[in-house]
């Protein structure tokens, strides 16, 4: 049984904010370089004060795009993946094929 749209949204409303509660350490209301330093700690992932703050800095500009560009963007970057994949699986092919019929 499905969960009306109202229902649904509450409960991702209220998920995300758990999860960004989890994120901002210092419970200021906002996710700053500081917050993902402590955050990859507690992952068991150390990071310089360098490393929070790009990874800060290209966590703004992700969040700044509009929602449908990314979702674009996401599928671009899957479709190279694939391809990628693709070609792997075709120049393997080819060299056994041409590998059994040199003998």
């Amino acid at each position: 049984m499905a969960l009306p749209e109202d229902v649904m949204s509450e409960l991702e409303s209220s998920q995300w904010k758990e999860l960004f509660d989890k994120v901002d350490t210092d419970n200021d209301g906002y996710i700053a370089a500081g917050d993902i330093k402590q955050l990859a700690a507690s992952a068991g992932r150390e990071i310089t004060d360098e490393q929070a703050q790009v990874n800060f800095q290209y966590s703004n500009v992700l969040s700044s795009l509009d929602p449908s560009f990314l979702c674009l963007f996401l599928h671009f970057c899957l479709l190279f993946y694939l391809l990628q994949v693709i070609s792997i699986i075709f120049i393997q092919f080819l060299v056994i094929f041409f590998s059994h019929n040199a003998d």
